[in-house]
């Protein structure tokens, strides 16, 4: 059974080892979900909770180290516990050992009463054709992306003569056969036919070089975003103003994005699969990291200024970030004029788009709308001198 100390846990996330510990072993596959609250050690637990059966862990034992966590902090877990749980408490010399077992189906039904956090995915499932207009780009490419490609020498996925099998999904992409093979979800196999020396076929590579051994979802959700960056970032530029859609610079990212989202629709189709919230995410930069909080916040509110004077019915206390918690997970506090927008726009996609410029890894979350006069002005764009 899993056994946690809390109070270890906790300080090792305070002493940055957190990340030396993720990935390590199913045992630790939780931690990839779990994010302390600064100061509230109860809301932590939560949260540890929370992680645990996000990954499937329902029954495990949490320590509590007597001298830090007094009997007001034990009875608090204690009706929050009860909500869905079985407990057994036993002491164990420095420790409170608690045995706990999740009924899954109280815990689904108490937090479908408890929104406490609105996450940004769960507004994306709302059918975005309906407010989002897309221009698509008639050209390929634009002509810098083309330059950039000069200085880009991707490993071929060239293959003449492939022989079809089952184990192999098969799509059509530039006039050319492309092959997908996945086991458990993960892209483990890749390749085309297109074998002449061009410009579709190098982004075709490149394509393959950035799928290939990832998560099927993933893919799908982010890889043609992250080609785009790839080849533009070769020599920095910004085609246009504002943000940059790859729809919106070449044809060739429409018909990718679209090749990509058409296997991952028959992958799941062949195996009867439904997927969740995609987890699997790009690891933060050693280069994020080392950024001070307040200059994280800082440079997350140039990007949020910008996207106040781009709107007007917002104003300096319309979106503020509330929280950064373990580097990539930028909490936001909204007013009801945000709020108006998100209506008829996916003005939190645009954002979190925008921040991908400061980090692939962050992703925008939503606390929950709270009384004006309770914001924390001090991290509000509008005290940002730029």
């Amino acid at each position: 059974m899993l056994e946690i100390n809390f109070k270890d846990l906790v300080e090792s996330y305070s002493k940055n080892l957190l990340d030396d510990l993720r990935g390590f072993g199913t045992n630790n596959e939780f931690l990839k979900f779990w994010v302390p609250t600064a100061n509230d050690d109860l809301q932590s637990f939560k949260n540890l909770v929370d992680a645990l059966v996000e990954n499937n862990n329902t029954y495990f034992i949490i320590k509590l180290d007597k001298k830090k966590f007094d009997s007001h902090f034990k009875d608090e877990i204690k009706i929050y516990l009860d909500n869905f749980s079985k407990i057994e408490q036993k002491d164990n010399n420095n420790h409170y050992l608690y045995l706990i077992e999740i009924n899954i189906e109280k815990y689904k039904k108490f937090f479908s009463k408890v929104n406490k956090v609105v996450k940004k995915k769960i507004i994306q499932k709302q059918d975005v054709k309906n407010y989002i207009k897309i221009n698509y780009e008639n050209k390929n490419l634009f002509d810098q992306y083309e330059l950039n490609l000069e200085f880009l020498n991707p490993k071929s996925f060239y293959i003449k003569d492939f022989k079809e099998t089952d184990s192999f999904l098969k799509e059509k992409i530039f006039d050319h056969n492309f092959f997908m093979k996945i086991e458990k979800d993960i892209i483990k196999s890749v390749f085309h036919d297109c074998s002449e020396k061009s410009i579709k076929k190098k982004v075709l590579d490149l394509f393959c070089e950035l799928i290939i051994n990832k998560n099927i979802q993933e893919a799908s959700d982010h890889s043609v975003i992250y080609l785009e960056e790839k080849i533009r970032l070769v020599k920095k530029f910004y085609p246009k103003k504002g943000i940059i859609l790859p729809f919106s610079v070449g044809k060739y990212f429409y018909e990718l994005n679209s090749l990509i989202r058409l296997l991952f629709k028959n992958y799941k189709m062949q195996n009867n699969k439904n997927f969740d919230i995609n987890r699997d995410y790009y690891e933060v930069t050693d280069r994020w990291k080392k950024e001070s909080y307040q200059n994280k916040i800082n440079k997350i509110n140039g990007i949020l200024l910008k996207i106040i004077k781009d709107n007007k019915d917002l104003n300096g206390e319309s979106v503020l970030v509330n929280k950064i918690d373990n580097h990539f997970k930028i909490y936001l506090k909204i007013d009801k004029n945000f709020s108006n927008l998100l209506k008829n726009r996916n003005l939190l996609l645009e954002i979190e788009i925008k921040l991908k410029n400061l980090d692939n890894a962050l992703e925008v979350f939503v606390d929950e709308i709270l009384d004006q006069n309770k914001l924390r002005l001090k991290n509000s764009p509008q005290n940002l001198v730029i």
